[in-house]
This record gives structure tokens, sequence and C-alpha cells, in this order.
């Protein structure tokens, strides 16, 4: 498979990717990989902020799976009703080229 293949299979299947949904900007549990973070391990880095996050903030936004009319660009605002909800980090057509899915963190 090459990496055009397996970018396309990515996003459609939801999977966050190292600088795009992981980041300074976005956080583990926000891409909801819950499974995956350790609240019992010893320290690791990042592990004050995911406690904080847990005991007092939560989450304040969340990686979700999106389907557009028309091709977007990755770092766009994502809108609904004319307020700003979101953003858009990574963005692929589908099959037949004339549907069009991204990935991006939306507020709660």
């Amino acid at each position: 498979m090459g990496s055009e293949a397996c970018e396309k299979l990515r996003v459609i299947q939801g999977r966050p990717a190292p600088e795009r949904e992981l980041s300074k900007e976005f956080n583990g549990l926000e891409a909801g990989l819950w499974n995956s973070i350790s609240l019992n391990k010893g320290c690791y880095k990042g592990q004050e902020t995911i406690a904080k996050l847990l005991t007092y903030y939560g989450i304040k936004q969340r990686l979700c799976g999106l389907e557009f009319s028309a091709q977007v660009e990755p770092g766009s605002t994502i809108t609904f009703d004319g307020k700003k909800v979101g953003k858009l980090t990574s963005y692929t057509r589908g099959r037949n080229g004339s549907s069009h899915f991204g990935l991006g963190y939306i507020k709660k």
C-alpha cells in the first residue's frame, strides 16, 4: 500500500497522526486514546497535564470524523451556524474522488 492510500485509510478510520492530531495543541485524551494512556504508570512526559485534565478541567474538544461536500484544506476553521467550533487537521478524498473526508477537533 502506498503512502497516499495509507493516509486515506487513516483519515477514514479516524486514527490520529503525530504532528496533525497529536501535537502540542492537542492531547491524547482529546484524540480519543483513553485506552493508550496509563493513569497508574510511573512518571512519563505529559503525565501531569493528563492528570490535571482529568481532575480539574475535563476535555474541552474532541477528535471527530467529518464528511464534506467539497475539498477543504487542513488547518481550516470548522464552523456551525456561523460560529467557530473547531479546526480541521486532516483531509482526504474518498475512493471515487467525489466524497471528501477529514478529521478535526470540535469543541464540546
